[in-house]
């Protein structure tokens, strides 16, 4: 063990400064992540939550076919049920129907239908608590989704017939002119502030993650301080 006692004389390095706390609660590699997510991020994340699971599913059904081999010892059969237990935990911390989360995340240019308004119940910040990994991969999936979303999104309502990107047409089309009604404005607006949030967070918890509280300092041992 290394000495670590000062006898009295003042230390010679000072701790490293911690990133702001905000919305993300947990300082260096945490076991789990505590999360306040804004209403508009809600809907993103559970739908982030049902990609995942959609991905792990199929690769179960690889692993499970490679479990039936001779010598095999079906670990990452365990992992990947292990993964969908986790995020099955997650999901239910989060107040909406996977309707409503659908219709949320549907294309913006479409007036909200009622299911779609539901999303509005929510006021609140809501607190999601996982593991730490799990939830990095989470946020930073939904981050990607909600800013790919907007992107698609600015890029004005879908045609009925597809101009060529070269011709004059294309140019100066502004199919939105007839299309931005109230809904359509306030489900862009939503989307936005989604994007915001996320950014926050996903900036905030990689931040938190790769704190190290004295970045000279490597412990032979999780313990070797105490």
């Amino acid at each position: 063990m290394q000495d670590h006692r000062t006898d009295g004389e003042p230390p010679t390095a000072r701790a490293n400064p911690s990133p702001p706390v905000g919305k993300v609660h947990g300082l260096g590699e945490s076991h789990a992540l505590r999360v306040d997510l804004e209403p508009v991020q809600v809907p993103w994340l559970a739908d982030e939550i049902e990609t995942l699971r959609s991905a792990i599913l199929e690769a179960l059904g690889r692993e499970r076919a490679v479990a039936r081999q001779p010598g095999a010892n079906g670990e990452e059969v365990d992992r990947r049920r292990y993964q969908l237990r986790v995020l099955a935990m997650v999901r239910e911390q989060l107040p909406l129907s996977t309707d409503v989360v659908r219709a949320v995340v549907s294309d913006p240019w479409e007036d909200a239908n009622e299911l779609a308004r539901e999303a509005a119940r929510i006021t609140a910040s809501v607190t999601v608590v996982g593991p730490a990994r799990g939830m990095l991969v989470l946020i930073r999936g939904a981050a990607r989704n909600v800013a790919d979303a907007l992107g698609e999104a600015l890029r004005g309502p879908t045609q009925k017939e597809r101009l060529q990107p070269d011709s004059w047409d294309y140019m100066v089309h502004w199919p939105e002119l007839g299309r931005l009604t109230a809904p359509v404005a306030t489900r862009l607006g939503d989307l936005a502030a989604a994007a915001a949030a996320f950014t926050e967070t996903y900036v905030t918890a990689v931040r938190q993650q790769a704190y190290s509280f004295d970045p000279e300092h490597y412990p032979g041992a999780i313990d070797e301080l105490w």
